[in-house]
């Protein structure tokens, strides 16, 4: 199969063409391939094909599409395949077809999906879908998730194809082997809602320049939601924002590798790979969600759906920069957004609003004292960015104990303060609901009081704190603030199950096993961090959890268990893998494979490739890679990488970036973090063979393979490398480089034997 991907910049690779995204043209495509008609291969491209007849020669056959709409060169897509099943539905006008090379009856769910969310971005942006067909093609070997163009979207496998059954996993009363889990089927909708979305925010309406690619993906990963919400509300599936998008963009933003949404002109080649990042995604469309609160909590003239039709039909077929759109919507509403985005969308980081209590006067304050915002490790020590002088403008959500909400919007340059009335003993809780994008530090006593009345937060306010508290600690050399997130994982530890609520305490657990060097204090750690999952472990065991929240904090729980060496589990595991074979739980399959191979050898090692090597469901093959690459024993993980880099080795491009992830965890496990970043050493001419030193997944193996060095010695070794190897000053070499200061710095300041003894219990 041939499959194009053009963006950023390789249309010009392949037809003449003035390929930049402002420069839109009709397309009429020709595609000649060799052989006569009757023996021609499938071919697909944006519309349909008008006509296929033979050459004047008769060697060869021309396939004719019609003419495209008016669109980037870089949405151009093209699609050849000797061998293609579909499954087709007409949706409303549209003619929507699900492409795979075998298994067709895998990708049925996906088309689903597709059809529900075309025709829920039809009503919700009040314009049609512009073409008579859409097609959803499923793609072997996929450098990215999804690759979207007007009319056909390019999926790798493993995104689009699942095992299903016809129902739902939120609606099975039992377990089925023959059927994906509520997580995989989540994936896909997710997805496939996003890729449909890109059909109106990103081919109807594109951004004149990559420096404003955050408006067209940063609005679809917002969108996502928006419409998977509507089509299987069941998910709850906006609870899950916080720890997929919101608290995932705060952590990036924190780092001297962060950009603005809004990017500078001057983007190096070599960079455009990052550029779809933390981000541009995830802050995206967290700052898109805090937009909504703000015209929801206000007195704006039209609502946020209005504001965006207007946006989109002033543009149909046109280019946009962001002032364009926060000046359509302003016009439409009445607010001061373009004000407002322009802060959030100009100025790097965030706000940290800090909230005091004062004594014998029922008030809250936000001190004149917070910063401006929080920007970590810029030089390798913490420090704030004093260039941001435009301020913030933060819609602030906050509720007390007593039932009380107020909303209201700071304009908030450094050393602005406010006040809050409330009651005697109460808590406040700023940033209800976490719309907001900003933390919040407590004062001691507000802190102690809101650890003590944990079980009336909402989970997601309980979920922000967690985030928060664990996030300021490590960032601020903070024993006592890092103390006080223990504190509170304790105390949610036997009284909480929600999955929201756990996921920041299981992320923020982890990160530091994975760093902490100081061998007592490692042990301490380790120990306290089984503690406090020993609870839910206890409770959701090994016994398939039908509450798919449920079922992810189950799965997750117990991956963390096996990082922490919680006693019994990778027996356990081994035990269910060698009873129950290929029949596991869905939910559990990847971990129980997992706590298998951790201690199993070679032996567990041959197994698992050959599952996946003979594996005919494309979203179980990357189980099986985090399967094998979770191996302890050194010599299974060399071969396993030798396997991977081999030229026509069995394991697919695409899943060496989540295979060389993995295995860098394994190599900290066992005491040599060193051994993947000598092997990509080694070896970098063979994944620049599969790869190219500029692509997206070539960048990420490098990150990945430095992630848990630290210490001068290894720092100079891996910044020698990046230079000889031409990506001196890019953003990759500054990202791998600022992870391992990070490492350094926490140890340094927080992992010696007395700061340890202040934070760990």
């Amino acid at each position: 199969m041939i499959a194009s991907n053009f963006k950023p910049t390789h249309a010009r690779e392949a037809i003449p063409c003035l390929d930049e995204p402002a420069l839109k043209a009709v397309f009429e495509l020709t595609v000649i391939l060799p052989g006569p008609p009757k023996e021609q291969l499938y071919v697909l491209s944006n519309t349909e094909r008008q006509s296929m007849h033979a050459t004047e020669s008769g060697e060869a056959t021309a396939h004719v599409f019609k003419p495209t709409p008016r669109i980037s060169a870089h949405e151009l897509a093209l699609v050849v395949s000797p061998d293609l099943e579909s499954s087709s539905q007409m949706t409303r006008a549209v003619n929507l077809t699900v492409w795979a090379t075998k298994d067709i009856e895998q990708a049925k769910f996906a088309g689903m999906v597709a059809s529900r969310a075309l025709i829920f971005f039809e009503d919700w942006f009040g314009i049609p879908y512009p073409l008579s067909k859409l097609d959803l093609v499923a793609v072997s070997d996929l450098g990215p998730g999804a690759n979207g163009n007007l009319g056909i979207i390019t999926f790798r496998q493993s995104e689009l194809l699942l095992k299903w059954d016809g129902t739902s996993a939120l609606n099975r009363s039992r377990y089925s082997n023959a059927s994906a889990s509520a997580w995989e089927e989540q994936q896909v909708v997710l997805l496939v809602c996003h890729q449909v979305s890109q059909q109106w925010l990103g081919s109807l309406v594109t951004p004149a320049w990559w420096t404003d690619l955050w408006v067209s993906e940063g609005f679809s990963n917002y969108f996502q939601y928006l419409a998977m919400d509507a089509i299987f509300p069941r998910y709850r599936i906006w609870n899950q924002f916080l720890v997929r998008e919101l608290q995932p963009a705060l952590e990036a933003d924190s780092l001297s590798t962060t950009h603005p949404l809004n990017l500078q002109s001057d983007i190096s080649y070599q960079d455009m790979p990052l550029l779809l990042d933390e981000i541009t995604l995830r802050k995206g469309a967290s700052v898109m969600r805090q937009l909504t609160l703000y015209m929801e909590n206000s007195k704006s003239h039209s609502t946020f759906q209005q504001a965006i039709r207007m946006y989109l039909q002033r543009n149909m077929f046109g280019t946009i920069s962001a002032l364009t759109i926060w000046n359509a919507m302003q016009q439409s509403t009445g607010l001061p957004i373009n004000r407002m985005m322009r802060q959030w969308s100009w100025q790097i980081g965030f706000p940290i609003i800090y909230v005091d209590s004062l004594p014998d006067q029922p008030r809250f304050v936000l001190p004149k004292q917070h910063p401006s915002f929080f920007l970590l490790y810029s030089a390798g020590g913490g420090n704030f960015n004093s260039s941001a002088g435009l301020g913030w403008s933060i819609p602030i959500l906050a509720q007390t104990s007593e039932g009380k909400r107020w909303f209201r919007v700071q304009h908030a340059l450094r050393g602005e303060s406010m006040s809050l009335p409330a009651g005697p003993r109460a808590w406040l809780k700023l940033n209800n609901a976490q719309v907001g994008y900003f933390r919040t530090k407590y004062n001691s006593e507000l802190t102690r009081t809101l650890t003590e009345s944990v079980r009336q937060l909402d989970v997601s306010d309980t979920s922000g704190l967690v985030d928060d508290l664990f996030a300021l600690g490590v960032q601020r050399d903070s024993a006592k603030v890092l103390r006080q997130a223990m504190e509170l994982s304790h105390a949610i530890r036997k009284s909480e199950t929600d999955y929201v609520v756990w996921a920041p305490i299981l992320k923020h657990l982890r990160w530091m096993a994975l760093r902490l060097e100081e061998p007592n204090c490692h042990k301490k750690l380790l120990k306290t961090a089984q503690n406090i999952i020993e609870p839910i472990i206890a409770m959701l065991g090994w016994t398939p959890q039908w509450h798919h929240e449920k079922a992810m904090l189950q799965a997750q729980a117990l991956a963390a268990g096996l990082e922490f060496g919680f006693p019994g589990l990778a027996e356990t595991a081994n035990r269910i893998a060698s009873t129950h074979g290929a029949h596991l739980p869905a939910s559990l399959s990847e971990v129980i494979y997992r706590g298998y191979t951790m201690e199993g050898g070679m032996a567990a090692f041959r197994h698992m490739i050959a599952l996946y090597k003979n594996e005919h469901v494309p979203s179980q093959e990357e189980e099986y890679i985090n399967a094998m690459a979770s191996s302890k024993d050194p010599g299974v993980l060399h071969e396993l990488l030798m396997i991977a880099v081999a030229k026509d080795g069995p394991i697919k491009t695409q899943h060496l970036a989540s295979l060389f992830s993995r295995v860098a965890i394994s190599c900290k496990l066992i005491n040599d973090p060193m051994l993947l970043w000598k092997f990509l050493q080694d070896h970098w001419d063979q994944l620049e063979g599969k790869y190219g030193t500029s692509s997206r997944q070539a960048v990420h193996l490098i990150i990945h393979a430095g992630q848990y060095l630290q210490g001068e010695d290894q720092y100079m070794q891996v910044a020698e490398w990046l230079d000889q190897n031409g990506f001196q000053g890019t953003r990759v070499a500054k990202w791998a480089l600022l992870n391992m200061r990070i490492n350094s710095h926490f140890n340094q300041y927080l992992g010696n034997k007395k700061a340890c003894l202040q934070w760990i219990n």
